[in-house]
């Protein structure tokens, strides 16, 4: 008899880099000629979640329920529209030319998180570090929608919060 397994990474697990326990799984079980699948729910979710349509939901929703907390957010939805999906792909791909736009001044509105970063960063990311600051920027500008998301949506919309649920409860799947 032939044993299948899915391997399943939760939504919204470790966001900033690939996550990666179900790759070590999926080797450890290809090695033994057990059929494997992978699925990153936690990739799907937030490449669904932080597109151009769908923040625009958002704020219309945001909107119609009377709800504009985090008003340098609100006040600067259009941009945040506008640039969603070039970071989001910037994220993915990672390119030096979109890294130096989204770490110009004024390519990004600037909201609740990146208004404190009111330095240029070259003391932690040197002249070199070009991607690194791009994806710190890129990385603040997603967790600002994110906030938006719980404050004036949906009160269980956490990035963080969702990561250290998932993992306390140990969800594991094998079929």
């Amino acid at each position: 008899m032939s044993t299948n397994a899915l391997l399943i990474t939760p939504p919204f697990t470790q966001l900033n880099t690939a996550y990666p326990a179900t790759a070590y799984i999926k080797g450890f079980l290809d090695a033994k000629d057990v059929k494997t699948k992978q699925l990153d729910l936690s990739i799907e979710l937030f490449t669904s979640v932080f597109t151009k349509e769908f923040i625009d939901a958002i704020f219309k929703q945001a909107e119609m329920l009377g709800n504009t907390a985090l008003p340098l957010v609100w006040q600067q939805r259009e941009a945040y529209i506008d640039k969603v999906d070039t970071v989001m792909n910037y994220l993915r791909v990672q390119e030096v030319t979109a890294a130096y736009q989204i770490v110009h001044k004024d390519f990004l509105p600037h909201g609740h998180r990146r208004i404190k970063l009111n330095k240029d960063l070259s003391t932690e990311f040197g002249k070199l570090g070009i991607l690194d600051k791009a994806k710190h920027i890129a990385t603040l500008f997603v967790e600002e929608l994110g906030d938006f998301i719980n404050t004036n949506v949906d009160e269980f919309f956490l990035l963080h919060v969702m990561q250290n649920k998932l993992v306390e409860q140990h969800l594991v799947l094998i079929l």
